[in-house]
């Protein structure tokens, strides 16, 4: 199994050109948490336009230069409804730390940490 840092590096590519792609959405977005999975990246936007956002951006596919594509496919949700799933401890939030959160200038990731009764 892949380190994380190796799997980190090679699913940089893809987040940093999806990144390009939402970056005049940025305003609105609170939170960016990655999910990755083999064959698709899941990423989690929260805003208050989740939804807006989602439809806009659905699935995006991005292909590396000699190599694989793979797709980004996006998931909206508000902060409300992220604390929510947090609380009740549902897969992927089940652990906010092992979440990897690549945009939280609000920090609403220590904001999850303490809805969890403490648990990290």
């Amino acid at each position: 199994f892949p380190s994380h840092d190796m799997y980190h590096q090679e699913l940089h590519y893809y987040l940093t050109k999806f990144y390009w792609k939402i970056e005049d959405y940025l305003d609105q977005i609170q939170t960016i948490i990655v999910i990755p999975n083999t064959e698709e990246i899941k990423v989690i936007i929260v805003s208050d336009k989740a939804k807006e956002i989602e439809k806009k951006l659905g699935s995006t596919i991005i292909k590396k230069p000699n190599d694989k594509s793979k797709t980004i496919k996006i998931q909206g949700i508000t902060k409300n409804e992220l604390i929510k799933l947090v609380k009740e401890g549902k897969e992927p939030f089940s652990s906010v730390g092992d979440l990897q959160v690549i945009y939280d200038p609000e920090n609403v990731t220590e904001e999850l940490k303490k809805q969890k009764g403490g648990k990290q």
